[in-house]
């Protein structure tokens, strides 16, 4: 169930055994081992690990806290992917990448890269967080915002636009360069990106509190 504001995020779980994630763009591939094997889900690496606050590593068996997660169904045309961190809509490097144009981000639990782009994004709030790049943003202005958004205080800026919400629709006047989890998908013009409530948890230590990461109590005003 999708978390309400102000709930404790997770449930105690017992780990008979577990599947490691280390990078992001493997989570598409762990989660659905996880599932074929009946098998819990810990994360060592990646945006996912830092937005949790760095859990430890378990060692099964053991008792642990299970933190449900949305994902995300990303659609364009003939491709269809299911998102577990991640979305990067930008150029192509050959026409400027991230320095030039409009880019979109859309991210779970807040972070790109290290970077926490979106600080209110919560992973299981049944909405997902959008950050778009205006393409009147210069280069200047858009090294020094991602450098800000390391500490997350790159917001408000006239230049940059969040939105929360279920799904949303994005169309581009020309080819832009899809990335899920860290993995390149193809040029799209248009796409959707939908939140799937409560698609797959991951299991951290039991002496982990739920609320000691940046996610762990929902703060669910728009």
């Amino acid at each position: 169930m999708t978390i309400q504001k102000g709930e404790e995020w997770g449930r105690r779980s017992q780990a008979e055994s577990v599947v490691t994630v280390l990078r992001d763009c493997d989570l598409a591939e762990m989660v659905k081992r996880a599932s074929e094997h009946s098998s819990s889900i810990q994360v060592q690496a990646g945006d996912t690990w830092l937005a949790l606050g760095r859990p430890h590593e378990i060692s099964p068996p053991c008792e642990t806290w299970d933190l449900t997660f949305d994902a995300i169904h990303v659609s364009a045309g003939p491709l269809q992917h299911t998102c577990f961190s991640s979305i990067v809509l930008r150029r192509s490097w050959w026409r400027g990448g991230f320095l030039v144009g409009p880019v979109w981000c859309v991210s779970l639990t807040g972070m790109l890269r290290g970077r926490n782009i979106t600080p209110r994004a919560h992973a299981n709030d049944g909405v997902i967080d959008v950050l778009h790049v205006s393409d009147t943003m210069n280069i200047r202005q858009r090294f020094q915002a991602w450098s800000r958004a390391s500490r997350g205080d790159h917001l408000p800026h006239r230049g940059l636009f969040v939105t929360r919400t279920p799904f949303v629709d994005i169309a581009s006047a020309t080819n832009l360069l899809l990335i899920v989890d860290g993995v390149r998908r193809g040029n799209v013009r248009n796409l959707r990106v939908e939140v799937v409530p409560d698609a797959w948890r991951v299991s951290v230590p039991r002496d982990v509190s739920a609320d000691k990461g940046p996610s762990g109590r929902a703060d669910t005003n728009p």
